[in-house]
């Protein structure tokens, strides 16, 4: 009889997907706030947590008046205000550009 091999099939180079890079502040969240069975859903949700976290520590720390310059409009606004209007603008316009951006799946075609 005839002996069957049950290695698994070895991919070759070309056709493997390397993965993403994580940013620096997932690679520190999961290095020593979480726990290894943790997925990447959870480790962006406690990112996000902590980047609202620290932008709503220094908006309380900074409510006096300050004068902006738009264009040619003069408008006096708490300083928390401002840096949490650039903060929303920030966020809208990362949204679009990702949108925008298009990334497309990959088909496998067979």
């Amino acid at each position: 009889m005839a002996e069957v091999s049950h290695r698994q099939p070895v991919l070759p180079r070309d056709k493997t997907v390397s993965p993403r890079p994580p940013t620096p502040l997932l690679t520190l969240v999961s290095r020593f706030l979480i726990l290894p069975s943790m997925d990447m859903k959870k480790v962006k949700y406690i990112s996000a947590g902590v980047v609202v976290l620290l932008l709503g520590i220094v908006i309380f720390q900074n409510f006096e008046e300050v004068t902006v310059n738009i264009l040619m409009a003069t408008v006096r606004m708490p300083l928390a205000l401002m840096l949490l209007l650039t903060f929303v603008v920030g966020m809208v316009a990362g949204w679009i550009l990702s949108l925008v951006s298009g990334k497309k799946k990959i088909v496998d075609k067979k």
